[in-house]
């Protein structure tokens, strides 16, 4: 009985926050009163950002690219009906996306299922482990990308070394992350950073050679 107790809510109003008080049987003060305690509201990391579509298309297209932005992630999209909460799913499901329907009309052991599912997705870490061997894979060309960029710093040549510093997170990688995902779905999405490194490479080959033969020669 000597057990303290708190309830926690995110956004509960003041009718809400009596019925917790009621139900939970917290302690009150000589005037009847809990004490309630409200921090801010502000929620620095949600947005909204409102997006017009004209069509199912339009719709699908900018939720495959907000995908392609999180991959490896957990996301729920809000549906009008069943009917298009199931026709949706489909949709991702054709484009490699795991994704399932959830609504009223599922049975409980269905939604069971669904609710398991998106807590536990093992398929997180399998696109996890794709993306790091993919990565792993050209690691051992991602040295020449480094090594020449910091040798045209050291020898004061600054587009150069500014041209190659931005290839593996700009000139390649930005056009690749808006193309492979559209191609390959979530495969795009675990390709694109060793393409990148590897189109960085292939950039920097002749940079250092043409660097290493205007080297004066040894006497």
């Amino acid at each position: 009985p000597q057990v303290p107790i708190a309830a926690f809510t995110a956004t509960a109003d003041k009718l809400t926050k009596g019925d917790i008080i009621e139900q939970l049987h917290l302690s009150r003060n000589a005037q009847g009163e809990a004490q309630v305690f409200v921090s801010s509201f502000d929620r620095p990391n949600l947005s909204l950002d409102v997006r017009r579509g004209y069509t199912a298309k339009d719709k699908m297209n900018h939720m495959l690219r907000l995908i392609s932005r999180h991959a490896g992630e957990s996301g729920i999209i809000y549906c009008m009906s069943r009917k298009t909460s199931e026709s949706v799913a489909e949709k991702l499901r054709e484009k490699g996306i795991k994704a399932r329907a959830y609504h009223a009309g599922l049975t409980a052991s269905q939604r069971d299922e669904v609710q398991e599912a998106f807590i536990n997705d093992e398929k997180v870490i399998e696109i996890g482990t794709h993306a790091l061997r993919y990565q792993c894979m050209v690691m051992p060309i991602m040295t020449l990308g480094v090594l020449s960029n910091m040798t045209f710093q050291c020898v004061g040549k600054p587009w150069q070394a500014t041209f190659l510093s931005s290839c593996r997170q700009g000139i390649y990688f930005l056009p690749l992350i808006l193309i492979l995902p559209r191609v390959f779905g979530i495969t795009g999405v675990e390709i694109t950073q060793p393409l990148a490194d590897v189109c960085t490479f292939l950039t920097s080959v002749p940079f250092i050679f043409s660097f290493i033969k205007k080297l004066p020669k040894e006497e």
